[in-house]
Parts: structure tokens; C-alpha cells; sequence
């Protein structure tokens, strides 16, 4: 029980949590700006943890040391290393969100929208200075993604464009 814990204890808290908001959202729409604000200081905390570990990754590393797991650990010290600095937190699944929120809402909230689009650009410069494929191809799929949702009317075309640059 301890093991199937330790090893799918983010997977199901994130199913917990889906779950609880979707019922939240369903019963009061008011509930969707809490959501909302809290997911974007969410994404801005992780956003900032990353870059801290990129400014400072040995202060980071020893930081961390008191609050992570050493198995994680040992892996964060591996990858830092091997010239990698990201601690895994997925950030760029934040970057469909705060694009989202700068472009459409923009009228709402100009210093928000600001905001967002700063923290925008400083995923997508994470994902690159990190030395993983994988973030990059997934920062490269959510503005893809953002694109074709912001310009869908436009969908046509934009499968054209997308196939003439590759």
C-alpha cells in the first residue's frame, strides 16, 4: 500500500482535485474566478521555483534537500549534472492557460494581462534553457494549441499555414 502510494499519490490527487472543482464549478459559475485566480498563482508559484532553480540550482539543491524525497532529489542533482535545470513541475501546462487569460481577457485587466503574457514568455524560455525535448515540444504544442483555439474560425487556414512551414 506504502508503494502504490509512493508511486501514484500526484495522479491521484490531481483526480481528487478535477473532480472536487468540476462539481464546484457545476453548482455556482462564480466558483470558475476562484479557479481561475487560483490557478494562476499556482502556475506563477511554479514559475518561480523554476527560475529560481535555474538562477541558483546548488542553493536550491540544498534547499530542497530538507523538503523532497531523495529519490527525487537524487534525480534533480543528476539532470543538474548533466547540464539540465528543470525540477518536473510541468509548467508548461500553465502556458495554454495564461495565454488564454492575457489575449481574451485583456480588456478586463490590463497589469493581469501584462503579467500573464511575461509569465507566458518566461515558460517558454524555461522549456528551452532546460535542455529537455520534451518541454520544448509540449511549450511548442500548448502555443499550437493556443493558436487554434484563439483562431478557430480560422481553423483552415491555419492547418495550411502550420503545413507550409514544415
Amino acid at each position: 500500500l506504502i508503494l502504490f502510494w509512493k508511486s501514484y499519490h500526484n495522479l491521484i490527487i490531481s483526480i481528487i482535485i478535477f473532480f472536487i472543482s468540476y462539481f464546484f464549478v457545476k453548482i455556482d459559475k462564480r466558483f470558475f474566478n476562484k479557479i481561475n485566480s487560483f490557478m494562476i498563482f499556482c502556475g506563477s508559484t511554479l514559475i518561480i521555483l523554476e527560475t529560481v532553480f535555474l538562477l541558483f540550482p546548488t542553493q536550491s539543491l540544498i534547499f530542497f534537500s530538507r523538503f523532497i524525497q531523495n529519490e527525487v532529489l537524487d534525480s534533480y542533482y543528476t539532470n543538474y549534472l548533466r547540464g539540465r535545470f528543470s525540477l518536473d513541475l510541468n509548467i508548461e501546462l500553465f502556458l495554454p492557460f495564461f495565454l488564454i487569460n492575457s489575449f481574451i481577457y485583456k480588456e478586463k485587466n490590463q497589469t493581469k494581462s501584462i503579467f500573464l503574457f511575461i509569465f507566458s514568455l518566461l515558460i517558454i524560455f524555461l522549456s528551452f534553457v532546460s535542455n529537455f525535448r520534451t518541454r520544448v515540444i509540449c511549450s511548442v504544442f500548448s502555443v499550437l494549441m493556443f493558436f487554434i483555439f484563439l483562431f478557430r474560425k480560422y481553423k483552415k487556414y491555419i492547418l495550411d499555414i502550420i503545413i507550409l512551414i514544415l
